[in-house]
């Protein structure tokens, strides 16, 4: 071999070594992450502020939140302050009997599942769902005298530009 070809096998066996080096580094400092997320100031901060604490870029966090087990660890904290419930619940209920509103809300959803509606709720008749408005006024103005259904249909009602399309079969 020549000396030019060892030194490029050599280099190349550097590379490799630095770069299972600089892997095994991440993978060491992706463990302190980790750790670091067992403290609360630590977990509060923002990305920026974690990558600068760590000493690496917010990319690199942001790779290293996605291969955390966050279920652990929420499941950890849940254990950690489990024990205020109860002093937590006790004060949810002082403020709901002092007639608290968001209080009075907060106590039936927790110790009686209520759900507050949210929204508008719209119930539809199953003997309408599919049809057309055409379909529909044709139904409605069925069962009313010529009379009445001129008056409707002159008026208009829930049709606008459609009320001369209306055909009543008799």
């Amino acid at each position: 071999m020549s000396k030019e070809v060892v030194e490029t096998h050599f280099g190349e066996m550097e590379k490799r070594k630095v770069g299972e080096a600089r892997a095994e580094a991440r993978v060491c400092r992706q463990e302190d992450y980790v750790k670091a997320l067992e403290d609360d100031g630590f977990i509060g901060k923002t990305l920026k502020e974690q990558a600068r604490e760590m000493g690496v870029t917010p990319m690199t966090v942001t790779l290293w939140r996605r291969t955390v087990n966050w279920e652990e660890i929420a499941a950890r904290y849940r254990k950690m302050y489990g024990m205020f419930k109860p002093q937590i619940d006790m004060a949810l209920i002082r403020n709901a009997m002092k007639g608290k509103e968001k209080s009075i809300e907060l106590f039936y959803q927790r110790f009686e599942g209520w759900v507050a509606k949210s929204g508008l709720e719209v119930t539809v008749n199953k003997e309408w769902e599919g049809k057309t408005n055409k379909e529909l006024m044709a139904e409605y103005v069925k069962g009313l005298t010529a009379e009445e259904r001129n008056k409707v249909l002159g008026m208009g009602i829930g049709m606008g530009m459609v009320k001369a399309d209306v055909e009543v079969k008799e």
